[in-house]
């Protein structure tokens, strides 16, 4: 996925990175998302995006943004089932508003 569309994928989880120093960065995301479940937000997204890229690099796949959004909304709906309900309705909730 060219580096065009990674940008559009964090962008639809309202994530600009800012700065050159990874750890400004996330900083700088956590700051903007401002969500409790900021680290598996960021890491689901990142994983993500890194199968998207290995598709690319090992069966010449042409990923796109929808895709990603698909991918990654199957995720959550995984990893929602080892959070607690409280933390799962709010993961809900955020995840219908954002995509």
């Amino acid at each position: 996925m060219p580096s065009r569309g990674k940008a559009d994928c964090w962008s639809v989880l309202h994530m600009v990175w800012a700065g050159h120093d990874i750890h400004e960065k996330i900083n700088s995301a956590r700051q903007v998302l401002d969500h409790r479940l900021f680290m598996e937000i960021f890491i689901i997204a990142a994983w993500e995006l890194w199968k998207m890229r290995n598709a690319i690099i090992f069966e010449a796949a042409h990923p796109n943004q929808r895709l990603w959004i698909v991918r990654f909304k199957e995720q959550v709906s995984l990893q929602m089932l080892r959070l607690r309900e409280d933390r799962r309705l709010v993961f809900i909730q955020w995840l219908q508003t954002i995509l």
